[in-house]
């Protein structure tokens, strides 16, 4: 199951399904030109502003209260160790165009902690009182090494803005094409695998006995496995920290062993997590296992996350982007079991085993369940279910139950039934908690509310799903005493009553997606879901941005046989490829499960 990586560079020019660009391209000998070809604008007229669209269009301008204006993103990929020398792109702006309204303004950035009236926009004046042309430049790049299916490749994404915005001369001038000039040199970079191994899973020796069979089971599939416990870690390997110890040998088994994946089991108590420096709303620090998937940055040097050296790690500022340099592509598939007992591992060992085995073929596994509603209601659309509509529309090929509040099918006894049936994989988008999940009808701000005390009716045995959580705090995976208090106050008085120090109710009451994981007898195979508050951006014009984002891509990413952490890596890419580098997001939405994980099962 090694990966091959071949020996001469290659490069690959794709659009990740986001829209077609109409364009040519030659390649020569360390230079690549392409010559892209933009269509007229399509301006449409609404109550208050008019909307500018692109046929080629791949994404838009999101900067909260400036124009949204269209972008379209052209993706190369380069071999392993691949320096790119200069990115040169020249746009023919030769028409212009009056326009009778102000261009719609983005909304403010919207937490899915809370609930709305109305959407937040704050006109930016600096661009809507100015006669100069928005955006000032006509393109710009981004770089970083991660992996494209099983090539460690770098990505190297160019963003062309083919349409300026006057706002005080109400004038567009808009491109007809742009010429795209790349030079690079070729610089090997060779994984030179001493062994080969597919998966690493980092734990502590206290579990390593529970976890032989899942290594005798995936080493019988070709999935070459060995453990490492985190004790030999911190007694063998360099490092500030923990973390820093288990990235570098991560760093050194990817280097050494040609990894594909690395499983972290153990709760955040066992297997540290890495908390980055990012405040956003309540939020204070965000805990990420993305931290050990992002080994290379764009140069091939050990990512560090901490470039300045002041021992903060992924500092990020939300109006002027990252402090620190972070690549953010993973270079390894992660996923943490996130187990605080043997008990617990043994469950979830069989739960793999017997899901890899048993699930080829079933006719459960042909379904998916879609779940939503009004997040925001009042805001002319219905989020959840615009959202979960599109996922639809990608996967064809299974059979979907809509389980949405505007068909009153978002019910507790509902969800319990369907789930219970099977399905492949379920997809939510709403409101979100530690503890569980919830959101309104059409126009109605009373949530229909899901909780973790329903999982007992949650019967669907060996029939597991993978869940997407597009929502809130569903992986927080630091959920504490004090959060549990605020959904059981009388669960949790209780046992404070009885004798706080011999009963950790945590035990039965962690984060809601590892609740579905270690759930005997049913739940999930791997969820994906926050560990702090997330934020959306969707509107009548599509999925734009956000948790929301990142749950359609990760159901783009699926193919059959695919492992679940490919999918989960495929979504991010488009992220940032296309979005960009928002650590918040990309940071806070992690996998528990295995990452090695074959979708669907082995034949």
């Amino acid at each position: 199951m090694k990966k091959i990586i071949t020996v001469a560079i290659f490069i690959i020019l794709f659009l990740s399904g986001l829209g077609a660009v109409s364009g040519q391209y030659e390649i020569n000998e360390n230079k690549i030109k392409e010559k892209i070809l933009f269509s007229e604008p399509i301006l449409k007229d609404t109550t208050d502003y008019i909307t500018i669209d692109l046929a080629e269009k791949t994404s838009y301008l999101l900067d909260p209260g400036k124009p949204r204006l269209p972008v379209v993103t052209k993706i190369f990929t380069f071999h392993i160790g691949t320096k790119i020398s200069s990115v040169d792109v020249t746009l023919t702006f030769d028409s212009t165009k009056d326009i009778p309204k102000k261009i719609m303004p983005n909304a403010e950035r919207t937490p899915l902690s809370k609930s709305y009236s109305s959407k937040f926009i704050k006109i930016d004046n600096s661009v809507y009182d100015s006669a100069a042309y928005y955006p000032s430049i006509d393109y710009d790049y981004t770089m970083g090494a991660g992996l494209d299916g099983e090539d460690h490749v770098l990505y190297l994404a160019v963003h062309c803005y083919p349409i300026k915005y006057s706002s005080k001369q109400n004038i567009i001038t808009f491109a007809s094409a742009a010429d795209i000039s790349i030079k690079y040199e070729e610089q090997a970079h060779p994984i030179n695998a001493h062994e080969d191994y597919d998966l690493v899973i980092i734990t502590s020796s206290e579990f390593t006995e529970a976890l032989q069979p899942l290594v005798d089971h995936k080493n019988s599939k070709g999935i070459v496995t060995m453990i490492k416990t985190v004790e030999d870690i911190y007694a063998e390997c360099q490092g500030r920290d923990e973390q820093e110890q288990i990235k570098y040998f991560i760093y050194g088994a990817l280097e050494n062993m040609s990894i594909s994946y690395v499983m972290l089991v153990g709760s955040i108590d066992y297997v540290p997590i890495r908390y980055t420096d990012i405040e956003v709303w309540e939020t204070n620090g965000v805990p990420t296992d993305l931290y050990y998937a992002d080994i290379y940055d764009e140069y091939w040097d050990f990512c560090s996350w901490d470039s300045n050296g002041n021992d903060r790690f992924g500092e990020f500022d939300w109006d002027h982007g990252p402090i620190d340099d972070v690549d953010l592509y993973a270079d390894v598939g992660i996923g943490r079991l996130a187990c605080s007992s043997i008990e617990e591992v043994t469950i979830v060992v069989d739960k793999i085993i017997t899901y890899e085995t048993e699930t080829y073929g079933s006719s459960w596994f042909d379904k998916i369940i879609v779940m939503g509603g009004d997040t925001f209601p009042g805001w002319s659309v219905v989020e959840g279910e615009v959202v979960t509509q599109e996922i639809i529309d990608i996967m064809t090929d299974f059979t979907a139950t809509q389980l949405w509040t505007s068909l009153n099918t978002f019910r507790p006894f509902k969800i319990n039934s369907e789930i219970t049936a099977g399905a492949g994989f379920v997809s939510y988008s709403g409101h979100g908690y530690a503890q569980g999940f919830g959101t309104s009808e059409p126009d109605v701000e009373e949530r229909i509310q899901y909780y973790s005390y329903r999982l007992p009716l949650m019967r669907n045995k060996e029939k597991l799903p993978i869940f997407f959580f597009d929502a809130c705090s569903t992986t927080q995976l630091d959920f504490t005493w004090e959060g549990l208090e605020e959904f059981y106050p009388f669960v949790v008085g209780l046992i404070k009553i009885l004798n706080r120090n011999s009963y950790d109710p945590l035990a039965l009451y962690p984060c809601f997606a590892w609740m579905l994981i270690k759930k005997a007898n049913g739940g999930a195979i791997a969820t994906v879901g926050s560990t702090r508050v997330a934020y959306t951006n969707v509107d009548e014009f599509g999925v734009h941005g956000g948790a929301s984002y990142l749950n359609v891509q990760f159901f783009e990413g699926y193919e059959p046989g695919i492992a679940v952490s490919d999918m989960l890596i495929t979504a991010q890419n488009a992220y940032l490829n296309h979005v960009g580098l928002d650590c918040f997001t990309l940071e806070e939405f992690n996998l528990l499960g295995d990452p090695s994980l074959k979708v669907g099962g082995y034949p």
